[in-house]
């Protein structure tokens, strides 16, 4: 053993000659494999240089960079889709993308406030002749409205209705129709400019707080526009080449029938009904930018008042609050609405110096220590409490593993039935509910030995005669008939066989 031991290092010790290194470790020659892949490299870098050269030759690579208005043309683009012979999509001669009022979106508290009040509802549903006639079998000065009231009802939330989670949010309701005249006034004065535009974003103003508020949602309250320039006057829009929009409602809205129902209505023998039509006539027309400032329809092109625009990079305007506003408004007020305003439509502020970032920095330096620090020592009692629990750390992984796998095809039966418009949770507490009720209606109908048909009839389900007693989000059926007194609602006591003949009602 001694021998073989003094060999082993007799042979460690000699020097290895060259030509064993020639190779590596490798036992034969080294050699280029796969050369054909660089034919496909090649392929596809030549390819690549060609897809390149044409859009180039083709294409405007400045798309890469313009903004873009909210039909999606480019700003400063001369050719975008859709070019028509008109030349309505060369917007070579507006290289700004800029922002103005979404009317159909920023009016929709104030156009429901009026048409959902009691002063409207009254003159569309009551009377011996409302806007909204009775059906034939229904006696005038029923109580029991006809489906084109209900429709309506519906849609403003005056009664339940699957649509509805309570009723509108639009600063209260109002009883009579010169208060309507009034209310409705005050608050568009403001919107059109036609008031101080301070008075716009003034708690104290007719619309309140709402305009303080509507950065929040700052897309969907305006419109990116392209415009020639940021510093377009937007305080003149009734100079020569003004355009005018009157207000109409967008065509997916409930409302929209009914608005332009009262609208059209004639109310040459209904002086409430001619004073709420002359409010709307009065009160809902809005100034525009000319074509040549804005080349889109007048109702993309009405300015905000009191926001005005400044330059900053990228072709994009910047919201500013305009002087008159600035000067009615504390500057640290104004201020505040002017960043919500800019950080809402994702243009930031460009001002920021190496040295500020810096000194940022410096006074913060405290808080960094510090972190690091706790990270450091909440990572060593991690590791050292997870020494002696990986054990159960590693069962504990495979039954969460499981119980996502569940919650997992849960989810997936819950997205399956899903409705537009409802969130996650509110589908998973109609599936509980249905599956609840379901299995109630199962347990009475084996109790009873009767059979129900639990299918829905008619546009409301009027004819329904099913057993299941509970809505989709768990609120339990008045039975038909129930009077207030039961603690039913109003309307449950004129379903019954006597007053709604049609409904088919024989039971509970």
């Amino acid at each position: 053993m001694a021998e073989e031991s003094n060999a082993a290092q007799q042979e460690e010790n000699q020097p290895v000659s060259k030509e064993e290194l020639q190779y590596g470790p490798a036992s034969r020659p080294r050699s280029f494999t796969d050369a054909w892949c660089l034919i496909v490299l090649l392929a596809a870098w030549g390819a690549y240089v060609f897809v390149t050269i044409l859009g180039l030759a083709d294409g405007n690579p400045a798309k890469l960079y313009l903004p873009r208005d909210f039909k999606g043309d480019y700003c400063e683009a001369a050719t975008n889709w859709g070019n028509d012979t008109a030349g309505k999509k060369d917007l070579s001669a507006y290289p700004k993308l800029s922002y103005t009022m979404n009317a159909t979106a920023v009016l929709q508290g104030n156009v429901k406030q009026l048409l959902c009040s009691t002063a409207v509802s009254a003159v569309m549903t009551s009377g011996s002749t409302p806007i909204l006639p009775y059906d034939t079998w229904t006696e005038p000065g029923s109580s029991f409205p006809s489906p084109k009231q209900i429709q309506y009802l519906s849609a403003c939330c005056l009664m339940p209705s699957v649509e509805c989670s309570g009723s509108f949010e639009v600063g209260g309701d109002i009883s009579n129709v010169d208060d309507a005249a009034a209310t409705i006034k005050a608050k568009m004065d403001e919107i059109t400019g036609k008031s101080a535009a301070a008075d716009l974003f003034s708690a104290g103003g007719a619309n309140g707080e709402v305009f303080q508020d509507m950065w929040e949602d700052a897309t969907a309250n305006f419109n990116q526009v392209c415009l020639p320039t940021c510093n377009i006057d937007f305080a003149n829009t009734a100079d020569d080449g003004a355009r005018e929009w009157t207000f109409s409602m967008a065509d997916d809205d409930p409302l929209k029938e009914f608005w332009d129902t009262l609208v059209a209505f004639d109310a040459s023998s209904f002086p409430e009904v001619q004073t709420i039509q002359s409010t709307i006539t009065d009160n809902f027309k809005f100034k525009a930018l000319s074509e040549a400032e804005c080349p889109y329809n007048p109702k993309y092109c009405i300015p905000m008042p009191g926001i005005e625009f400044s330059d900053t990079a990228g072709g994009r305007c910047s919201f500013e609050m305009s002087s008159d506003v600035q000067a009615a408004l504390t500057d640290a007020v104004a201020s505040s609405l002017t960043g919500m305003g800019d950080a809402a439509s994702s243009i930031t502020s460009m001002g920021d110096s190496v040295g500020t970032w810096v000194g940022d920095f410096e006074k913060s330096i405290g808080t960094f220590i510090l972190v690091c620090v706790l990270s450091f020592v909440i990572g060593f009692i991690y590791l050292t409490v997870l020494r002696f629990t990986v054990g159960f750390c590693v069962w504990l992984s495979v039954f969460l593993a499981f119980v996502f796998l569940i919650l997992g095809g849960y989810l997936c039966i819950i997205q399956s039935v899903q409705c537009a418009g409802s969130s996650l949770f509110e589908t998973g507490t109609q599936v509980t509910v249905a599956l609840a009720a379901s299995a109630e209606a199962a347990i009475n109908s084996a109790i009873t030995g009767e059979s129900a048909d639990e299918n829905c009839y008619g546009e409301h389900c009027e004819a329904y005669s099913g057993m299941q007693q509970f809505t989709i989000n768990g609120n339990r059926c008045a039975a038909w008939g129930a009077s207030i007194n039961e603690g039913a609602p109003a309307m449950a006591g004129l379903y019954n066989p006597l007053k709604s003949p049609q409904t088919c009602v024989t039971d509970d």
